[in-house]
């Protein structure tokens, strides 16, 4: 059973857990998740489980927020030379209680991550990953872009077996890419989007992915912040829908990166050296912190559920990089081993013992364990990167790998066992 949240009005009533709306054994019917006609806008949904560039000219790309101040205390936390934080691998993620009925074993994932020892890399073959999918018809005078441009990463619902990702290339229309475990399939599901993400330019909700979603899979809902507008997507009704703005104490802007903070039930924003909470159970929105020393704009964020903390930073040139717990409290953390920009580096989690990794467009791979503060070499990927051909990447929390995905020119995906 998904458990029961309420936000704004909207209430998810703690219903189970089913695939795609098809039947207990992931079977489909023809009508689609919700039972209404759903049609993929570019790859068919599986057959058996229909559920499923230059980027400076950006107005308001300087990320400044206005009023910006310096919090000494914050910044000062961590100078007696003790960088570790949190409470380290002695608090595990709640057990995620869903019942799909879906073949999780037996899936294409399931069998290789299984197969799979520590350090070690692996190529996924998979269907439906390929140009058709990712792009959409050139606009104006910008060329065909992906909807995966300028973003990281990937949603992983362990309920449904799926990849989520909602993204749009350079003013260009929204994407809802995802991909089905058990049938080891890709597709694309644009139809039911609001209004605003099939609009290219600046007249649209314009924006990239970046670093802005946010799943919640006890409540089986995919948020997306889309700068000042809020959006979820329903997994068990498979509907989008708008929420009210972000509260006005939240940092929003080109650029910004949202996270879920799981134990505190908030949605956390950063942009530009300020960090914001949004209370999900009362609706309410808390600055925490403005003036810390990052990028103004293209800043990444991952929470670690293992650590029970939020590592960010980074934004174009920076390397800088810190820790926020449960209690708002933010640490400076030692510097990233390369800048941390969201279009050259990839940020995720190991999610069998919560170290970060870190993936550089050079082909570079890093861990940070945030109880010891130490960024150690991890195993470079068996594939080559480079400049803005990067990876998006998911923790697969129930297989204990993480799952990156190549989607300029490669089309490609691998499995990363730490």
């Amino acid at each position: 059973m998904r458990r029961r949240v309420g936000l704004l009005g909207v209430t998810v009533l703690g219903i189970a857990c089913v695939a795609g709306g098809g039947d207990a054994d992931g079977g489909a019917s023809s009508s689609g998740p919700d039972g209404s006609a759903s049609t993929a806008a570019s790859g068919s949904a599986p057959s058996t489980a229909s559920t499923a560039s230059a980027d400076g000219d950006d107005p308001g790309s300087d990320g400044t927020s206005p009023g910006l101040t310096t919090t000494e205390d914050t910044q000062d936390a961590g100078e007696d030379g003790d960088t570790g934080v949190g409470p380290g691998a002695d608090l595990p993620g709640e057990p995620i209680a869903c019942a799909t009925g879906r073949s999780v074993a037996d899936s294409p994932v399931a069998q290789l991550a299984a197969s799979m020892s520590s350090g070690e890399w692996a190529a996924l073959s998979t269907e439906g990953l390929d140009e058709d999918l990712l792009y959409i018809d050139a606009l104006g005078d910008f060329g065909s872009t992906a909807h995966t441009d300028w973003s990281d990463e990937l949603s992983w619902d362990p309920c449904t077996q799926q990849l989520l990702y909602i993204g749009a290339g350079h003013l260009r229309p929204y994407g809802f890419v995802r991909f089905d475990a058990p049938n080891n399939t890709w597709f694309r599901t644009d139809d039911g989007l609001p209004d605003c993400m099939y609009v290219g330019g600046y007249e649209g909700c314009f924006t990239h992915g970046y670093d802005n979603a946010a799943l919640d899979v006890d409540a089986g809902r995919l948020w997306f912040n889309a700068q000042s507008r809020l959006f979820s997507f329903d997994v068990a009704t498979q509907s989008w829908e708008e929420h009210a703005s972000w509260p006005a104490e939240l940092p929003v802007g080109y650029g910004s990166a949202t996270e879920l903070f799981v134990s505190t039930n908030e949605l956390v924003s950063v942009l530009g050296g300020s960090v914001g909470v949004f209370d999900m159970t009362t609706g309410t929105g808390t600055r925490v912190v403005d003036g810390l020393a990052m990028g103004p704009y293209h800043n990444s964020a991952v929470y670690s559920p293992l650590h029970d903390l939020l590592l960010f930073g980074g934004g174009n040139d920076s390397s800088a990089f810190f820790a926020m717990d449960a209690a708002h409290q933010i640490t400076p953390l030692p510097d990233t081993p390369r800048p941390l920009h969201i279009a050259y580096t990839t940020l995720t989690f190991d999610p069998t013992g919560g170290d970060v990794l870190l993936l550089g467009s050079d082909g570079s791979m890093h861990a940070f364990d945030p109880s010891s503060g130490v960024w150690s070499p991890a195993p470079p990927p068996p594939f080559e990167l480079s400049g803005e051909q990067h990876a998006l990447a998911a923790p697969l929390h129930d297989h204990g790998v993480v799952l990156f995905m190549r989607p300029q020119g490669a089309y490609d995906v691998h499995l990363y066992k730490h």
